[in-house]
């Protein structure tokens, strides 16, 4: 069993509005995230919000995924994995780590990182894009406690660094891992992208 994590408790300042409340195709980006989750296989879904929390709840569907509040969330995005961690059953052998703000990341994506998983549970499984590595990941349950302790300055990049013996990078056709929206000139182009899954 792989829990999913979204990370969507940033305060979109560049943005100027929640990105997880854009429209994309029709949803909002956190429900269409947490749709692909659910399309992937995932049964439990883990929501982060912190930043305009009350005003997400109220405009998206959430589809049942369970949310968690991360009131510190200005100390960063190792912070709301860290609330979402906590949150995980003990029957998970890994998560897989999404954020809010990557909406064009294919559903193979996502089946493949699960699929790559199974095949190699005890290491962690970055997507690589023509040399890059980006979001999703996944990552096994022998690192949460390195994940709890981890610096929040730097991130999830500590526990990334020390383990690199351990980690299986998938090659995937889909600049989606590496395009994270921002900005709203970032946003407006990204919506007319038509991408083979959905």
């Amino acid at each position: 069993m792989i829990t999913g994590i979204i990370l969507a408790a940033g305060e979109s300042k560049r943005m100027g509005t929640p990105k997880p409340l854009l429209d994309y195709r029709g949803k909002t980006f956190l429900d269409h995230a947490i749709d692909m989750l659910k399309a992937a296989g995932l049964a439990e879904i883990i929501v982060v919000l912190g930043a305009q929390a009350d005003q997400i709840r109220k405009q998206a569907v959430l589809n049942n995924a369970q949310v968690v509040l991360n009131l510190e969330y200005q100390k960063g995005q190792l912070s709301s994995l860290q609330k979402g961690l906590e949150r995980v059953s003990e029957q998970a052998a890994g998560i897989l780590v999404t954020l809010v703000d990557h909406p064009l990341v294919k559903l193979t994506t996502y089946q493949g990182l699960i699929a790559k998983f199974n095949e190699n549970e005890g290491h962690i499984i970055l997507p690589n894009y023509l040399g890059k590595h980006g979001h999703p990941l996944i990552i096994p349950r022998l690192y949460f406690n390195e994940i709890m302790q981890a610096p929040l300055d730097i991130g999830l990049r500590y526990v990334i660094s020390k383990q690199r013996a351990e980690i299986i990078d998938l090659p995937v056709d889909d600049i989606g891992i590496v395009r994270n929206i921002n900005l709203m000139e970032q946003y407006l182009n990204s919506i007319s992208v038509q991408e083979d899954e959905v």
